[in-house]
């Protein structure tokens, strides 16, 4: 009797213990299969987009945009910040290059938040079509402190043909000169510059403007009321010094009238910035001390704000205030014109190396502004990444959009060869030497003919 006395109970804990681990098992499995269900249609921030059901229509495929670190490198709360997006992707490539870009300068490149349909102002700065480098602004309406933004870029809709409009220079920036293709104000009245002596560079994004204080380089614009500041201002940008020993004005309005302001490089090779009163007295910071000299042949982020209600002069180098000076004065309006490399009237005022991305605007920027501008600025490539890329569902007038625009392209392409070798065989048959002008009549043809055409445009 004993042997069967034990045998029942090992037997109703063998069923028990197996019907908790079927129990177990089936409760871990749901677990699991729920859990790939979230991470599939809802996805992570580097690899899938927030929510696959929104999208914008007619693009052909998108990206997320993943940080690596909250962009907000103070501890308030950011709103209307202009934020740099850089990007190289092959995808991002125009069609003819390997890429799925259809129009040729990326004007169907657009950025939304993490929801996929809410569209944010932005502006192309450069884009390249071969190589699918790009520099793109967006108008981020918040930047949380401490908190990572997520965004997405769509791509690839044939019927897109234009550039969006520009709203990100919105609040208070009367203008912003990115330097890399003209003289030409990204505010709302576009000032065009006439220009002595400039040349194109290398900037600190994208291109910039080289200047020489040998050579009497300068831009020179049309006086311009919005850029006439006075009770608060901010004004930033990039240099590239490559001498000291002088002042060297980075921009500034001081002219043959009383009042305006400047930002430069002293003496001491330390930044500076200053502005007229209604007695004609010029206020600096030339007697403040503890200023960081900047380095020749190097790039920093340079930036002065004025507030007549807290009364300082501010500057900043690289994102961290260096000086400050505590004033009741104020400048006093002026009717001079701006000018970018030097001041009008003084001698040995002119800058010497590149200046890039220089913004004005009459507001007074915080320093927690000004530190997210250069840490967003400094080296964006490496600020975020792309995920892999997502096919989107098209309508049929889409995709028969874009079917239209790559033969399109296709056709002129064969077109422009076919033209190439024509005009290349005329000139091999005709014996002919082609038309050549010199390098220095050229340059002086050009400078002329640039000249005439800002003029024009600044007298409509």
């Amino acid at each position: 009797m004993k042997p069967r006395l034990q045998l029942k109970p090992k037997i109703k804990v063998t069923v028990r213990t197996s019907l908790r681990m079927i129990t177990v098992g089936a409760a871990f499995a749901v677990l699991v299969a729920t859990g790939f269900f979230i991470y599939n249609y809802f996805g992570t921030p580097d690899e899938l987009i927030a929510n696959r059901e929104m999208q914008l229509p007619g693009f052909g495929y998108r990206k997320s945009i993943k940080f690596n670190s909250s962009i907000n490198r103070g501890n308030e709360l950011l709103l209307n910040f202009p934020l740099l997006l850089s990007f190289k992707d092959k995808d991002l490539k125009h069609i003819t290059s390997g890429g799925k870009v259809t129009h040729k300068r990326g004007f169907d490149i657009r950025i939304t938040k993490k929801d996929g349909i809410s569209i944010l102002p932005s502006s192309i700065e450069s884009y390249n079509s071969t190589t699918g480098e790009c520099h793109i602004w967006v108008l981020a309406d918040s930047l949380i402190s401490g908190k990572t933004p997520e965004l997405i870029v769509y791509y690839s809709n044939a019927a897109i043909q234009s550039e969006p409009a520009n709203l990100v220079w919105t609040d208070k920036f009367e203008s912003t000169w990115h330097l890399n293709k003209d003289f030409t104000g990204n505010g709302e009245k576009k000032l065009r510059a006439l220009q002595v002596g400039t040349s194109d560079a290398e900037g600190k994004i994208s291109g910039g403007k080289r200047f020489n204080n040998d050579g009497g380089d300068f831009a020179e614009y049309p006086f311009s009321e919005d850029l006439n500041l006075k009770d608060e201002f901010t004004i930033s940008a990039w240099i590239y010094p490559e001498a000291s020993g002088r002042n060297q004005v980075i921009v500034g309005n001081h002219g043959d009238s009383p009042g305006g302001y400047s930002i430069y490089l002293d003496k001491q090779g330390t930044l500076n910035a200053s502005f007229v009163n209604a007695t004609g007295k010029k206020i600096n910071l030339d007697n403040i001390g503890g200023a960081e000299k900047l380095e020749i042949e190097k790039w920093h982020h340079v930036a002065v704000i004025y507030s007549l209600s807290a009364g300082k002069l501010q500057t900043f180098v690289n994102g961290i205030s260096d000086r400050i000076l505590l004033t009741k004065e104020a400048p006093t309006l002026t009717a001079s014109a701006v000018l970018i490399g030097r001041e009008k009237f003084t001698e040995n005022s002119g800058f010497t190396g590149i200046i890039d991305e220089i913004k004005i605007s009459s507001k007074t920027r915080s320093a927690s502004w000004l530190s997210t501008e250069y840490y967003n600025q400094y080296n964006p490539f490496v600020l975020y990444t792309l995920s892999n890329e997502e096919a989107l569902k098209m309508d049929a007038v889409s995709l028969e959009k874009n079917r239209k625009a790559m033969q399109q392209i296709s056709t002129e392409q064969a077109t422009a060869t076919q033209r190439m070798n024509n005009l290349k065989s005329t000139k091999e048959n005709s014996g002919e030497a082609p038309l050549t002008v010199t390098s220095s009549a050229q340059l002086m043809r050009d400078k002329m003919n640039n000249l005439r055409r800002v003029s024009n445009q600044n007298n409509k």
